[in-house]
């Protein structure tokens, strides 16, 4: 035993750190982030010291039958996954394997088939299952997800809006940047120069000006009357022949995705001041490729049609290459007036490219204001008609996902307000955010709900503490309120008639991390009363999450507790999930804040909810530490609501922090999963709500649980090591077991990790188990691969 408990141990061993120093680091970085606005944040990450601690329950376990050999498996990888319904178990091979009966009814459906082992001396590791003895349920909404706008999980990737810095709210680049934030001095507004390279300036730092002739015409931002927010961009176009405009290729200039006949809509606001009449001949020119930087042929091909053509138009949005070499897609819209209106247009590629990029161009002599411009995908590139990138949507929903939480950090910026987040998209103000110094409000909670409402998720959103008494009832009301009521009838203009199905607000994000502050706790509970008089006078059914920073050892715990306890439902926890053993130290720190809450008051209603699992990884030791949290929390069912990962999504490559985790990762173009992914979608679909006694020896993590009708029990079982632990296994309480079950995998190499090209290099393989029909001793033998999650599945 001794020598089992150093070796799980060093395998987290100089993998944590004091929490209270790592939280007071973070609390400074962001500190020193929101000082320079234009240094993006890093959140560290936060560890703790593990204990590794193994805990043998009653019950009678058999090991006297002798193991027999092992039968490899050859389990085929999951293909063309398409989404999982609720209740569903992981799909392969483009079919359901669950609806477990009828799929180990046949035996060649999903998966392969190979022999249970046999029980031999000497085994490695025991598991004894009780399947009468009920230990607690396990809630439904266990499987969450936590999204918030860090590294563009929002702009950039779920918000199907596929430009990035629509609002030209960043300064222009200086001459020589090359930073992707596009940020600058705000002294370079007017800058209308050009560099030796040919790179045109003075245009917000997330687009690019190009420019074909038109000799003397110069880009600006201004300040003076922009639509919304701060500035708008310019285009003098000085009378020259030629043209000037500015293009954007998305999140970062990482490319605009276009496959040949997708269809695009997109509105911008413009206004013009004309120089001279242009001429109808003039007018009618086909969009040639504009020279940018290194000088750029005509169009091939395209042909500008007739319908679209306005006469006296001056300016022209279209889809083109990166290097404006082909265009895919145009529009000349009408010429504008003197002052804003908006302006919608409609493009249809002619090709396809992964990096293309969206232009728009002054063609005739005057000057133009341009601000808030979207461009969004049609039709089916939508999810259920929202403005939501439908394949990272139908993604989340293939992850089995019950639960999504709204929050973060995000929260804790002064410009996050709710009332800036709803009506007219075009209205709502951009803010100096969290993790982006030029966030806009695009997407905001009410998109969220609705988002969640389509997907069959439960959602929870979290808002800033600062937010008033005041506008805390306007928001319950505005969700919650009838028709006839004053922010109900808003809701119901604003396209929502019927109120949202929200259960669950969290107030904050991990208030008073810095340092074990008492002031600032009390702010904190000051607030969260505040608030929690406003909500539960317009709506008393609501449920309100405590985000107050859990210290264990602080006495400022117990005072916390105590001036919430009643009004708080849940507290929330945030806990680290890198190690692929993160679920033993997660079970303690239940353990002891259940302990406390019922110490403090042994009639506490409060609960525990684990809004964020954090870290800095998405390879397969950190779908193991998932695994193995999952476990911790099946296992504090009755005390827990749900544990969220976090990050549920991650653009590739455009990683803006010390954060390296999301279960999906996309591209342009790209959607896919990564390990922890599989985890998640593996345990969602294998859910069961009760859990029974389970005893083990051995290095291995497992939970029990069954259906309410006893005839369905499935193990979750995560192996740690770096080699197969052969078990033996009894089934008691659970007679009349069928001669198949089915076995859900997930192995490899822990650092491994799906890419662009191997979308699926790790992933979750669905096999059959046959099971000896007298089992020697009534014990099974099964071997667990090194370093994998494995679920049973067993039916009666």
């Amino acid at each position: 035993m001794g020598m089992l408990l150093n070796k799980l141990n060093k395998l987290t061993s100089n993998r944590f750190t004091d929490d209270r120093k790592k939280a007071s680091e973070n609390k400074h970085e962001r500190k020193s982030r929101n000082k320079d606005p234009y240094t993006i944040g890093h959140r560290m990450k936060r560890f703790r010291n593990a204990l590794i601690v193994i805990v043998f329950l009653p019950g009678s376990l058999h090991v006297a039958v002798p193991f027999a050999p092992v039968v490899k498996d050859a389990i085929p990888p999951v293909k063309n996954t398409v989404p999982l319904v609720k209740g569903a178990v992981p799909l392969v091979n483009g079919k359901d394997s669950g609806a477990a009966d009828s799929q180990m009814a046949d035996s060649h459906r999903g998966g392969a088939v190979f022999q249970a082992d046999t029980v031999a001396p000497a085994a490695l590791a025991g598991i004894s299952v009780d399947a009468t003895r009920i230990l607690n349920k396990i809630s439904p909404l266990l499987y969450g997800s936590c999204i918030e706008d860090v590294n563009h999980e929002i702009y950039g990737g779920l918000y199907g809006q596929r430009l990035f810095g629509e609002s030209f709210e960043e300064p222009p680049r200086r001459p020589g940047q090359t930073d992707r934030s596009g940020a600058g001095s705000l002294s370079d507004s007017t800058a209308s120069d050009k560099d030796h390279s040919g790179e045109l300036y003075g245009v917000s730092g997330m687009w690019d000006g190009i420019r074909d002739g038109a000799a003397g015409s110069s880009l600006a931002l201004d300040s003076s009357d922009a639509y919304t927010g701060r500035q708008s961009q310019v285009i003098l176009h000085a009378g020259a022949p030629g043209r000037i405009g500015v293009a954007n290729r998305g999140l970062n200039r990482w490319g605009i995705a276009v496959r040949k006949g997708q269809s695009f809509e997109g509105r911008l606001y413009l206004r013009w001041q004309e120089l001279q009449s242009p001429s109808e001949t003039e007018s009618r020119k086909r969009l040639p490729g504009l020279k940018g930087p290194k000088g750029l042929k005509g169009p091939k091909g395209l042909k500008e049609p007739k319908d679209l053509i306005e006469p006296q138009g001056v300016v022209t949005v279209a889809l083109q290459s990166s290097d404006g070499s082909r265009t895919y897609a145009m529009q000349r819209l009408p010429t504008p007036s003197p002052n804003w209106k908006k302006y919608s247009f409609r493009l249809t590629a002619a090709g396809t490219d992964a990096h293309s990029r969206f232009v728009v161009i002054a063609e005739a002599p005057g000057k133009l204001w341009m601000d808030q411009v979207a461009l969004f995908p049609t039709g089916p590139d939508r999810f259920k008609g929202l403005l939501i990138r439908n394949d990272i949507a139908v993604k989340m929903q293939q992850e089995g996902l019950r639960f999504v939480r709204y929050g973060g950090s995000m929260v804790n910026a002064p410009g996050y307000r709710w009332k800036k987040m709803i009506g007219d998209r075009d209205r709502r103000p951009p803010y100096n955010g969290t993790w982006y110094p030029y966030s806009s409000n695009g997407f905001g909670i009410e998109d969220f709900l609705q988002f969640c409402e389509a997907a069959g998720f439960e959602a929870a959103f979290a808002i800033n503490i600062e937010e008033t008494d005041q506008d805390a009832a306007d928001l319950i009301e505005y969700l919650k309120g009838s028709q006839a009521t004053t922010w109900g009838k808003k809701r119901t203009d604003n396209g929502h008639p019927q109120p949202y199905k929200i259960q669950t607000i969290e107030i904050g994000n991990e208030e008073v991390i810095d340092s074990d502050d008492t002031r600032g706790y009390d702010h904190y509970i000051e607030r969260f009363n505040g608030i929690y008089r406003a909500i539960h006078a317009k709506y008393p059914g609501i449920r309100l999450v405590n985000a107050a920073w859990w210290r264990s050892q602080s006495a400022n715990m117990e005072h916390v507790f105590k001036a919430l306890d009643g009004k708080a439902a849940y507290w929330d926890l945030h806990v680290d999930a890198d190690s692929a053993l993160s679920g033993l130290t997660v079970d303690q720190r239940l353990a002891k804040m259940q302990r406390l809450f019922l110490q403090w008051n042994p009639h506490t209603t409060m609960k525990c909810t684990i809004f964020e699992e954090n870290g800095g990884l998405h390879n397969l030791q950190r779908a193991l530490g998932h695994a193995t949290i999952l476990n911790a929390a099946r296992r504090h069912g009755d005390f827990l609501l749900t544990s969220c990962a976090a990050n549920g999504l991650q653009a590739l490559g455009q990683n803006d922090n010390g954060w390296d985790q999301g279960q999906v990762f996309f591209t342009p173009d790209q959607v896919w999963g990564m390990p922890p992914f599989y985890a998640q979608q593996m345990a969602a679909g294998n859910h069961q709500p009760l859990r029974v006694l389970d005893s083990v020896t051995g290095p291995l993590d497992v939970t029990a649980t069954r259906s309410e009708d006893g005839k369905t029990l499935v193990l979750h079982v995560v192996n740690v090591e770096s080699r197969p632990v052969k078990t033996s296994l009894s089934l008691t309480g659970f007679p009349g077991c069928l001669p198949q079950a089915g076995a859900w995998r997930l192995a490899g190499d822990l650092p491994a990790e799906n890419t662009p090209e191997e979308p699926q290099r790790v992933c979750a393989r669905k096999s059959v188990v046959v099971l000896p029909r007298k089992p020697a001793g009534g014990i099974y033998g099964y071997t667990f691969p090194a370093h994998s999650y494995t679920i049973l599945r067993f039916r009666r």
